[in-house]
């Protein structure tokens, strides 16, 4: 896609998974962790379901070693940041999701990362990293719906089960797969359902902080570092 195309607006790009291998590189850390699995997809079937925090918490601390950063910089420097066309910060710690089949307490109401301290200029990446279809992929609703439903909210004073009863109807499953990555803003409202595909869905997202932009509380030096 050109850069002219891109308008963040629950646009996908395409990359090279070979060259930026941020399955293999998940599925090597699970296998170190001493979890033998067949396929990331199949990961509700190697471990109890008790053990998925624990392991997306190791997960998320690996994302600061040599070996994942060297993969996480080339993958900004090269696809992401010719698309923001401007000097980009990242995400110092990449966000580690595991949405394992039939387990409703791992549902997340809808809701615009606006809501808790990200900045307008800030950009967001989500990576799955397996195929992601239905309820198990991520639930978005499009720019202009999302700000007129978060005033609808606000003016109707939802509570956060009413809110999600009513951006559910407006909102649709991402469909994608590994070698794919979702962009979006923080004015978007997302959300996941109960998992019900019967496999395990595997994601990692991160956020771009575009230089000179609006990034309320979430700070270059502290949330975000430069790129190095």
């Amino acid at each position: 896609m050109s850069r002219v195309a891109i308008s963040w607006d629950l646009d996908f790009i395409h990359y090279d998974a070979a060259r930026y291998p941020f399955a293999a590189w998940l599925a090597e850390q699970i296998e170190v962790e001493g979890i033998a699995c067949p396929s990331l997809d199949r990961l509700h079937e190697a471990m109890p379901v008790e053990a998925v925090a624990p392991l997306v918490r190791q997960l998320g601390r690996a994302t600061q070693t040599p070996e994942f950063r060297q993969i996480y910089f080339a993958f900004v420097r090269d696809v992401l940041q010719p698309l923001v066309g401007r000097e980009v910060a990242l995400q110092r710690f990449v966000n580690v999701r595991i949405l394992v089949p039939d387990r409703p307490e791992m549902c997340v109401p809808f809701h615009t990362d606006a809501w808790y301290g990200h900045g307008s200029d800030e950009r967001n990446l989500w990576l799955p990293l397996v195929p992601v279809w239905g309820s198990n992929g991520l639930q978005v609703v499009d720019r202009e719906t999302s700000e007129q439903l978060v005033g609808e909210a606000i003016r109707r004073r939802l509570r956060v089960d009413e809110m999600h009863a009513t951006f559910l109807p407006a909102s649709r499953p991402v469909t994608a797969g590994s070698g794919q990555a979702l962009l979006f803003t923080p004015h978007h409202l997302h959300g996941a359902l109960t998992n019900t595909t019967g496999r395990t869905r595997v994601s990692i997202d991160f956020r771009l902080a575009v230089a000179g932009g609006r990034l309320g509380r979430k700070l270059i030096g502290g949330y975000f570092s430069l790129l190095d």
